[in-house]
C-alpha cells in the first residue's frame, strides 16, 4: 500500500510540476507518455518526506500521505489546469470537437484533479473516480484505482461517451 501511495503522490507531483505549480532548475516538464510515472529518485524523496511528516505530526504514513495529497491538490486547484489534459484527452480517443465540453465536465466533476472522489474527498470510494468521475462498477472492469490515472480515466470516459453520449454526466 505504501508503494501505491508514493506512486500516486509522485504522479500528482509530476502533474503539478507540468502545470507550472512548482518549478526548479532540476525539474523537466513531463510528456503525456510519462506524466503518470515519476522518476525513482522522486519516489524515494517523496517517501522520505511522507515518513518525516508522519513522525513529526505523530500520525500514520497513510494520514501523512493524504495530508500531503491535499496540499498538492491545493497547488493544482487553479485556472488553466484543465488545459493540461488536452493532449491526454486526444490520445485517449476524444475528438477535438468535444474538447470544450470534456474540459467543462472535468472541471465540474473533479476540478481537473485526477485523484478526486465523490464529494471532493481525496480517498477511494466505491462509486466514481478521477477526472470525469467514472462509475467504476458500471463502466470499468479493472481495479477502480486505475481510474485515478488520467489517461485511463479519459479513455474509459471516451468509450462511455461514444456509447451513450453525454448522458452519464447529465445533471
Amino acid at each position: 500500500m505504501r508503494t501505491r501511495l508514493v506512486r500516486g503522490l509522485c504522479a500528482l507531483l509530476v502533474g503539478v510540476v507540468a502545470a507550472g505549480g512548482i518549478t526548479t532548475a532540476a525539474t523537466a516538464a513531463p510528456t503525456p507518455q510519462n506524466a503518470v510515472q515519476a522518476p525513482t529518485d522522486w519516489a524515494k524523496q517523496l517517501d522520505l518526506l511522507i515518513r518525516s511528516i508522519a513522525a513529526r505530526d505523530h500520525i500514520t504514513y497513510a494520514q501523512a500521505a493524504h495530508n500531503f495529497g491535499v496540499f498538492l491538490a491545493s497547488i493544482n486547484d487553479r485556472p488553466g489546469v484543465c488545459e493540461s489534459y488536452h493532449d491526454n484527452a486526444l490520445m485517449a480517443g476524444w475528438p477535438e470537437s468535444q474538447w470544450a465540453h470534456v474540459k467543462r465536465i472535468m472541471h465540474r466533476e473533479s476540478n481537473c484533479y485526477p485523484y478526486r472522489a465523490p464529494g471532493g474527498k481525496l480517498v477511494r470510494t466505491f462509486c466514481c473516480f478521477g477526472l470525469l468521475q467514472v462509475y467504476a462498477k458500471l463502466h470499468y472492469r479493472g481495479p477502480a484505482s486505475d481510474l485515478y490515472n488520467p489517461n485511463v480515466n479519459l479513455a474509459v470516459a471516451a468509450r462511455m461517451w461514444r456509447a451513450s453520449g453525454w448522458g452519464p454526466w447529465a445533471l
